[in-house]
């Protein structure tokens, strides 16, 4: 018979919000975590144009061998924050779903983040 587990055994885990940017454009925490996040953003913005263009004007093969590839941190400012975030699930989507739909993420990525990059720009520039 096994022991019943205790309440000191009980997984636990704590958050805390560094930092948030609500849709209305307000925001909460310290700015050295939007500029963080700025820095993410801006990086993963040039990796998601890079493997568009990439897509586009090369094709399909040279897109794969881009989208396998680690960013390279001499590019990109945060790096491994952009490969954790955005390009390891770009490669599981690929393998799971296909290529098209990888590129149609990555649109639909490039899209969403132009508004959301704009406005915390603009909201670190009035700081």
């Amino acid at each position: 018979m096994e022991p019943t587990p205790s309440v000191a055994d009980a997984p636990a885990a704590r958050v805390t919000t560094l930092y948030v940017q609500f849709q209305d454009g307000t925001s909460f925490g310290k700015d050295s975590y939007a500029r963080l996040i700025l820095e993410i953003r801006q990086s993963a913005l040039k990796t998601l144009r890079r493997l568009q263009e990439i897509y586009q004007m090369q094709g399909e093969e040279k897109f794969l061998e881009a989208l396998g590839r680690q960013p390279d941190p001499r590019e990109i400012s945060e790096a491994s924050s952009v490969e954790d975030l955005f390009i390891e699930p770009l490669r599981r989507i690929q393998r799971e779903v296909g290529t098209v739909e990888a590129v149609r993420r990555i649109r639909e990525k490039l899209s969403n983040a132009e508004g959301k990059l704009a406005d915390l720009d603009a909201k670190m520039r009035e700081r």
